[in-house]
C-alpha cells in the first residue's frame, strides 16, 4: 500500500499469520518478517508496508470471516520470490501450530 493503510480484524478471533516487508521497488526475500497474531487483535497496516494476504490457522476447514478497511485507493507492489530470486520462503514458526 503505498498511498493508504489498511486495517483488518477478524471477526471470529481466529488466530492467524501475516508476512510483512518494508516496501520498496525491490523487496528481497531476507526483508520478510512473519508475525503471529493470536486472533484477539487486529492489525493495521501503515503506507509503504508490502504484505501478503492473512494466513487464517485453522482446523477442519473452519471459515475465517474479516472486516477490512483500507484508503479509497488501492496500489501496491507485487513481487515473485520464485521468478525473480529463483527461491521459495520458508520461516521457522516459534510456535507449534498443531497445539492451536
Amino acid at each position: 500500500h503505498l498511498c493508504g493503510g489498511q486495517v483488518i480484524k477478524n471477526r471470529d478471533k481466529t488466530p492467524f499469520l501475516l508476512l510483512l516487508s518494508k516496501a520498496d521497488d525491490f523487496i528481497k526475500p531476507e526483508d520478510c518478517i512473519l508475525f503471529h497474531f493470536d486472533g484477539t487483535c487486529g492489525f493495521q497496516i501503515y503506507p509503504n508496508i508490502w504484505h501478503q494476504p492473512l494466513y487464517p490457522i485453522v482446523k477442519d476447514n473452519v471459515e475465517c470471516i474479516t472486516d477490512n478497511a483500507q484508503c479509497s485507493v488501492h496500489s501496491c507492489v507485487s513481487c515473485d520470490f520464485v521468478n525473480e530470486f529463483n527461491t521459495l520462503l520458508q520461516i521457522k514458526l516459534p510456535i507449534n501450530l498443531s497445539k492451536l
